[in-house]
């Protein structure tokens, strides 16, 4: 508050203990850590550090789809988005996107191992404006969409970011886009068919073509960089 006179106000922050205010951080609107709530902001940090003060909707929402199969369900996205879902769950936590052997038990309101799609939806939070590669892994198809110019849908030049979507036995595909920092809607989704099962999905800032490449990283449920859209 300001009880008159001069005019100034400033905020900092850093991760450790017993820094001065100079060797502290600016906060800054655009900052991965710090997120609006209703009314009152709150900071995340991972659990290492101990900082989480609200929880924040770090993860992804899940959709399931029981006997609806096949490419034409993956492109156009619309497809699916546009279907009643079976079943609806949260990745989060732990979790990795990563399944070798995909099992129904895993996922509410499928019936089987065979014939299902999955869907992951959220917010992929570019911290940094560069490039950014996705990638798959699957048995059968799958794909990744990014909402590049926030409209709502999937359906603009080159917002399907990786096109792994075949039957096929376990392939890998990659792709990449330059994004301004922002806040981009992600959708991330798998069809099963029939015999081998395997999704995988995978990101890294910066360019790579090789999935298996160690630099990528398994999207996790604990990530701050995507987001539950609610």
């Amino acid at each position: 508050y300001n009880g008159g006179g001069d005019n100034e106000i400033a905020a900092r922050w850093k991760k450790g203990v017993g820094l001065s205010y100079d060797n502290q951080d600016t906060l800054v609107g655009n900052s991965v850590y710090f997120w609006r709530d209703i009314g009152v902001g709150y900071a995340w940090a991972n659990s290492s550090t101990n900082f989480r003060t609200r929880g924040a909707p770090i993860g992804l929402n899940v959709h399931t789809y029981d006997i609806v199969v096949g490419t034409g369900n993956l492109n156009p996205i619309s497809l699916l988005i546009g279907n009643q879902p079976d079943g609806t769950t949260v990745f989060r936590g732990s979790n990795t996107l990563s399944y070798t052997t995909f099992l129904s038990s895993s996922f509410p309101g499928i019936t089987s191992d065979d014939n299902l799609s999955v869907m992951w939806t959220g917010v992929f939070v570019a911290a940094e404006s560069t490039t950014y590669s996705f990638g798959t892994r699957s048995d059968d198809g799958s794909v990744v969409y990014l909402d590049l110019n926030n409209d709502n849908d999937f359906a603009d030049t080159g917002e399907l970011i990786v096109s792994n979507n075949y039957n096929q036995g376990a392939t890998s595909r990659t792709g990449e886009v330059t994004l301004a920092v922002g806040e981009y809607r992600i959708v991330i989704a798998f069809f099963q068919g029939t015999g081998g099962k395997e999704m995988g999905a995978k990101w890294r800032k910066g360019s790579a073509t090789v999935y298996t490449n160690e630099s990528y990283n398994f999207i996790t449920g604990n990530s701050i960089y995507f987001l539950r859209d609610f």
